[in-house]
């Protein structure tokens, strides 16, 4: 894995007067929270300002995970995402109860996480100005064995007979990034946030029905789909093909793994700051 690129490369320093204002919601893939974003909503957050945007960074946790482990993680995509909108509208009310929000919103998504943003963004596309998905794949752009590597088969229901959670992380880094000079210090913090609040494998199993079985929609609003050719859980071409269907910007990385903001959340940063910055030029 070449150096992790440098925080702003892609992007030029802001020469205007006043940051434009947004928000950025993020949302995290199968049998994750919020907390396993580590630093990227800093750099992100870093990286727009550098662009001359005030960007509030939120994250939201899935039925079954985080703040929502009590809750029962639901058997389909539409309905986590109607769940996770529910719990998103409420705390955005209680947090901007003096004034509704102007802000436009994007939504970031990872993964299975880029599903549950395909299903929110198609039923309710006034909420977001715009939509990053990472590493997704969805079902009917390709078969199911590009969706998951066959290779990562087996290693997943051993993952879930781990009862070890260090030794589980560990085996989990090994599938979704290629940094090894950064496994053992996160594959340790993912086994603090495992110990604080075990997933349910109820809830794995649950989110992984609701994947495999859920139809995408072509959405109307703004899109950019990130990959990356080092992708060693879901095959390269699944995130090209969905672009190319959608007709939609698309990134790739050359050798980051699944997890691209964790492998380089600087370049994940860059592509979002270009992405925004060409749409900016081209409305006016």
């Amino acid at each position: 894995m070449p150096e992790q690129r440098a925080l702003n490369e892609g992007t030029e320093p802001y020469a205007g007067s006043k940051p434009a204002r947004m928000r950025w919601l993020l949302l995290r893939g199968l049998a994750r929270e919020a907390r396993h974003w580590g630093d990227f909503p800093t750099t992100l957050s870093e990286t727009l300002r550098h662009a001359g945007h005030n960007a509030e960074i939120e994250t939201i946790d899935l039925p079954g995970t985080g703040d929502l482990d009590e809750h029962t993680a639901p058997l389909s995509i539409d309905a986590t995402a109607a769940a996770a909108r529910a719990h998103w509208i409420a705390r955005t009310t209680v947090r901007k109860a003096e004034a509704a929000p102007t802000a436009p919103c994007y939504l970031l998504a990872l993964s299975l996480g880029g599903m549950v943003a395909n299903a929110w963004t198609t039923r309710w596309p006034n909420d977001f100005a715009g939509c990053v998905l990472i590493s997704t794949s969805l079902r009917g752009y390709a078969p199911f064995y590009r969706r998951l590597r066959p290779s990562a088969y087996g290693r997943l229901v051993k993952v879930l007979s781990m009862r070890d959670a260090l030794a589980r992380e560990q085996s989990i880094l090994s599938l979704v990034s290629n940094r090894p000079d950064i496994a053992a210090e996160t594959a340790h913090s993912w086994a603090d946030i495992a110990r604080d609040r075990p997933i349910a494998r109820a809830t794995f199993a649950r989110q992984l029905w609701a994947a495999a079985t859920y139809w995408p929609r072509t959405p109307a609003l703004p899109t950019l789909v990130l990959g990356s050719l080092g992708d060693r859980l879901v095959q390269p071409a699944c995130s090209q093909t969905i672009a190319t269907r959608w007709r939609c910007d698309f990134r790739q990385h050359p050798d980051a793994g699944h997890d691209l903001p964790l492998d380089d959340p600087a370049w994940v940063a860059a592509q979002i700051c270009a992405w925004l910055d060409t749409r900016r030029h081209s409305q006016r």
